[in-house]
């Protein structure tokens, strides 16, 4: 895996671009990941489908690349979709913020998937704020702000940045789309704490050699996690059947999420440490993302 476009080699494919978000101090605090189609399917048509970017990037940073190490042992930013907002999640909330785009609509759907996700320890962030009040439905629900710079004058992003501070004090505001050193300092002057855009830093793309799995094998361990009489034999034989499939569970219970002290090699045993419950979310996201790709030559 690298985040150097320069080293990529032809076994190897874009799995995702990721651009560093800073504080006021230049200090990098976490990285967003952008979508970013395959070399393999630039030929193809493009259809952007909102709902498999997310899954294509989580997939892509959670168990091709070390997500430790691509964010630096900071967060990853992920753009969700309100459908991809109710999915299960089976990654450690530290390590990821869930970014609700700001075509999320206010539904009884998204409120219960929000309060879940906060539940379950992950940060939520609004994206592409553009708003000069507080009055988003959904900023009950955020950790974070991301105020897109460009939809504001000086004086519209001052009375925004008020307006949310009075209301919602302890939320962390981001300026986005930060495009000269004048933007940067306009927004640290008007008080907010994180900063992020192409003066800061471009996306740079991160490469890897993605590993396709069985789409009906996929579908087979799901029906096998979704049987109240499978054990867990039945379950890992279902996982060893596809080699793919395998060395992606193994590789992300070996990741930094789960702080194994050793190195797991049985599908067993790691399937007890994942727990049926993340690997149902792991097989469910697979399904979903549509992985059909066929090996890298």
């Amino acid at each position: 895996m690298s985040a150097d476009p320069t080293n990529a080699s032809n076994t190897t494919d874009i799995l995702f671009a990721r651009q560093p978000i800073y504080d006021r101090d230049a200090t990098r605090r976490g990285f967003e990941l952008l979508f970013r189609q395959s070399a393999s399917a630039l030929s193809a048509p493009v259809v952007f489908d909102g709902e498999a970017a997310t899954r294509s990037v989580l997939v892509n940073a959670f168990s091709e690349a070390d997500i430790e190490v691509v964010c630096e042992g900071n967060p990853a930013f992920v753009n969700f979709t309100e459908q991809t907002i109710a999915e299960d999640l089976p990654f450690d909330p530290a390590f990821l913020v869930v970014e609700v785009l700001e075509s999320v609509n206010a539904t009884p759907v998204v409120f219960e998937a929000l309060t879940n996700l906060r539940r379950l320890g992950f940060k939520i962030a609004l994206d592409d704020y553009t708003r000069p009040d507080a009055d988003h439905p959904l900023l009950s629900y955020a950790d974070i702000v991301k105020l897109e710079y460009p939809a504001y004058s000086n004086a519209s992003l001052a009375q925004a940045i008020e307006a949310l501070r009075t209301q919602y004090p302890q939320i962390t505001l981001l300026a986005e789309k930060i495009e000269t050193h004048e933007d940067f300092e306009q927004c640290r002057q008007l008080g907010c704490d994180l900063f992020q855009g192409y003066f800061l830093a471009r996306p740079e793309a991160v490469f890897g050699r993605p590993l396709p799995a069985a789409h009906v094998r996929i579908l087979e361990l799901l029906a096998r996690l979704n049987d109240p009489n499978a054990g867990i034999d039945q379950i890992g034989r279902t996982v060893s059947e596809d080699p793919y499939l395998s060395l992606r569970v193994l590789k992300l219970v070996n990741s930094s999420l789960f702080g194994m002290a050793r190195e797991i090699t049985s599908l067993d045993r790691a399937i007890l440490a994942l727990g049926l419950n993340r690997l149902r979310a792991f097989a469910s996201l697979l399904a979903l993302s549509g992985l059909q790709r066929k090996p890298l030559a």
